[in-house]
């Protein structure tokens, strides 16, 4: 045999072995009744040889056989003793009309497959699956009272919307649900006492994106709209605000570092110089110790803001949850500089120190904007952690 023979056969024989192993997953899934599959295995297969007759079977077998199962499921829905689910029916005749579409793309497929269709029934039952939900949607709106209610009938027409986009005035009205049924926030900062918080600061605290907190139903504001009502109101109360005075502390301290001051040539109790392998003299290292002495400058500042989270509800005028929050700021500059000794003993923190300059101390009013934007952060925070409040009341 020769070796282009031998190749040939081996080439042969890994593809019987791939068709083979292919056709086992096709049947397997045709076995389980996994038709959708079946047919998409059988048509990758078809697309790559065809002239396989046993895919085409396969997809001719499967392609019947989920079609027997969804007009069985069609018929028993439609001649049950149950009020008729045409969600259901439209889906099944869904199902059946993209299966054709999928078979009917194949190009190579020569086998005869008979095509119905189904595009008017499929149509008819999305049209009354619509209408089902729509009428239960306007049943819920009838009877709506609570925001609760609203959020029902908004979910009942987004499932008319979703079979049949478009259907009627479902987008008008679930606009509406949407915003009856909206739980609306409003975020706010109060200082009672009068503390000394400039308005600009006050602003700082609450120049933050709240509405990257809102939900499904729930939404977020930072100011008050006239003429608008809002359900709930998350107030931070402030009740203690300090800024400390400049604090300045100057420290000497000294760098050591071991140096080698010269090297003495060695010799014996006799005065004779000792010499190596080599003959040469053997010198040894003399060390010293030098130092330098740094003086480091600290400069520190400390803010605090020390407040209370209330949430409430509007509609029952009641405090229903407080939450402590505070925030502290700190600033802080250090430098160095060299004093006298030697400026090769400085270690590498007291270099980088020394290049450092020293940061002149930030105003009251510049510590006060920097500890409300951290104050800004928790709020946020915290209102995040606590968000599950609103809406259940």
């Amino acid at each position: 045999m020769t070796f282009f023979l031998r190749k040939h056969i081996a080439k042969l024989v890994a593809g019987f072995i791939t068709l083979t192993m292919f056709g086992c997953s096709a049947q397997n899934y045709f076995d389980s009744g996994n038709y959708e599959l079946a047919i998409e295995k059988a048509i990758k297969q078809l697309n790559r040889n065809p002239s396989n007759i046993e895919s085409i079977d396969m997809i001719n077998s499967a392609f019947n056989k989920a079609n027997e199962n969804d007009l069985s499921t069609i018929t028993k829905e439609l001649n049950g003793n149950n009020e008729i689910n045409w969600t259901s029916i439209y889906y099944k005749y869904k199902a059946i009309v993209e299966r054709q579409k999928k078979i009917g793309m194949v190009d190579n497929l020569d086998y005869s497959i008979e095509f119905t269709d189904y595009e008017s029934l499929m149509k008819e039952a999305q049209s009354k699956a619509a209408e089902t939900y729509y009428l239960s949607a306007q049943d819920q709106i009838d009877k709506n009272e609570t925001k609760k209610d609203h959020q029902k009938a908004y979910a009942i027409l987004t499932q008319a919307n979703k079979i049949y986009p478009g259907y009627k005035n479902v987008s008008t009205k679930m606009a509406v649900e949407r915003a009856a049924g909206m739980f609306r926030v409003l975020v706010v900062i109060d200082n009672p006492k009068k503390l000394a918080l400039t308005e600009q600061a006050k602003s700082q605290m609450l120049d933050n994106n709240f509405s990257t907190l809102n939900s499904t139903w729930v939404m977020y504001f930072n100011s008050y709209l006239a003429g608008e009502y809002y359900d709930y109101t998350a107030l931070f109360e402030l009740t203690h605000f300090l800024v400390e005075s400049d604090k300045e502390i100057k420290q000497n301290y000294a760098d050591s570092k071991e140096i080698i001051e010269k090297y003495v040539e060695r010799k014996d109790a006799k005065g004779n110089l000792i010499k190596n392998e080599k003959g040469e003299v053997i010198k040894d290292p003399v060390k010293k110790t030098i130092k330098a002495k740094v003086r480091k400058t600290t400069r520190s500042k400390e803010s605090e803001i020390r407040g209370k989270l209330i949430l409430i509800d509007n509609f029952e005028m009641n405090n229903f949850k407080e939450v402590p929050i505070s925030e502290k700021y700190q600033f802080k500059s250090e430098s160095a500089s060299f004093v006298s000794g030697k400026k090769g003993a400085l270690t590498s923190e007291s270099k980088s120190l020394i290049k450092q300059k020293i940061k002149t101390f930030p105003t009251y009013q510049q510590m006060i904007l920097d500890n409300a934007g951290l104050i800004s952060d928790a709020i946020k925070y915290t209102i995040r952690k606590n968000q599950s409040s609103f809406g259940n009341k």
